[in-house]
């Protein structure tokens, strides 16, 4: 049996040892705070910081002395997980997740506070939600107009069939004077109908929604449609207009040869309009190894290229880098002679580009423009 004086030196030891394994426990303790990722901070029930990380230090912008003794200024609860706003010196805030548990310090009831730095996340999930409203807001303006495209033909429809009838005089005859009258009316309706549809191609092309083609075509054939079709308005404008594309009959390219039409069609009633009585207007057509400059292509090449020539007004210098852009007329004033709405070059880069192609320009005033469409060789 042991001793009563045996009992009591080992009382006294296992007290010393428990000490000592306390104090190691807190070193570590301490280390492992000091190297987590995470900000930590111990608040007592006062709410006064009585330690506080690098981490933590760096997420409040001051060092750990300065923030020891200081209130935390929020009321936490043990078990909480929050997200709160920190204020640094200079002003900027800082997202922090935080999260609280109840802790001993120094033998004395307080709460152990991790702060976990949110910022990049909450940033990513604001740009999620504004992506989501821009692409929200796109899809219903997209909407919008198919619907209102589609409302707006049909009126206009009648009343470029009822102007044609009336125009015909199988209903009853009609004098000079009123057909002159229905021309303008019939014209009006037309443009208002082309204006309607550019706007649908605009919104479709810009919402990646347009459907194209993708196979190989004899490059002439969608050129001398266009041609053939911009015949009238360039006899009644008093232009001299290529019946043909000049080039060689073997090139052929790779795109949506209903859309490629649309184009030089679109070029080339644009020469037409800004060359004057008396001008010419031509179309030709090759195949290229090296792009242009400023064509933005996709793909090593060659390249299949229509050139849509005239010797009409021209464009200023200051004003190439806008030509395509929407509603821009190279003529803007109140006074302007030609009419349109600006948007039939737009329409026609974004359908080359859908294509993995481009439409450059080069002009000089009172000397002319050449406008080149340039797609994929096959």
């Amino acid at each position: 049996m042991r001793t009563q004086s045996e009992s009591s030196f080992a009382e006294r030891r296992s007290g010393a040892e428990r000490r000592r394994l306390g104090r190691i426990d807190a070193a570590a303790v301490g280390l492992m705070l000091e190297q987590m990722a995470d900000g930590v901070l111990v608040v007592d029930r006062e709410g006064i910081i009585r330690f506080a990380n690098p981490a933590a230090a760096t997420l409040f912008d001051r060092t750990a002395n300065v923030l020891a003794g200081q209130s935390f200024g929020f009321p936490v609860m043990a078990g909480e997980s929050t997200e709160i706003e920190l204020l640094q010196p200079d002003g900027q805030t800082v997202a922090v997740e935080l999260r609280a548990v109840d802790y001993e310090w120094a033998g004395q009831p307080a709460t152990l506070i991790s702060l976990r730095d949110i910022t990049d996340r909450k940033c990513l999930e604001a740009e999620r939600l504004a992506r989501a409203r821009a692409e929200a807001a796109s899809q219903a303006k997209s909407d919008f107009l198919t619907l209102m495209s589609h409302e707006l033909r049909t009126p206009l429809n009648a009343v470029i069939g009822y102007s044609e009838l009336l125009m015909d005089g199988e209903a009853e005859p009609v004098t000079e004077k009123q057909r002159a009258q229905l021309a303008r009316i019939l014209a009006s309706g037309k443009h208002l109908r082309d204006l309607v549809g550019q706007m649908l191609d605009l919104a479709e092309a810009g919402e990646g929604r347009l459907e194209l083609a993708h196979a190989s075509a004899p490059a002439l054939r969608p050129a001398n449609r266009a041609l053939e079709a911009a015949m009238p308005e360039a006899r009644a404008q008093g232009v001299q207009l290529a019946e043909r594309c000049s080039g060689e009959d073997g090139t052929v390219f790779v795109g949506d040869e209903d859309r490629v039409q649309q184009i030089l069609a679109i070029l080339i009633d644009n020469a037409i309009k800004f060359t004057p009585s008396g001008g010419t207007v031509r179309v030709e057509c090759d195949a290229v190894e090296t792009p242009a400059p400023g064509a933005r292509l996709t793909g090593p090449g060659p390249w299949t290229r229509w050139r849509v020539k005239d010797s009409g007004i021209g464009i200023p210098a200051e004003k190439l880098g806008s030509v395509f852009e929407p509603f821009m007329q190279v003529d803007s004033g109140h006074t302007r002679e030609q009419d349109g709405s600006g948007l039939g070059r737009t329409i026609g880069r974004s359908l080359a580009r859908i294509m993995k192609g481009d439409i450059t320009v080069e002009s000089e005033p009172q000397r002319g423009s050449v406008f080149s469409l340039w797609l994929p060789a096959a």
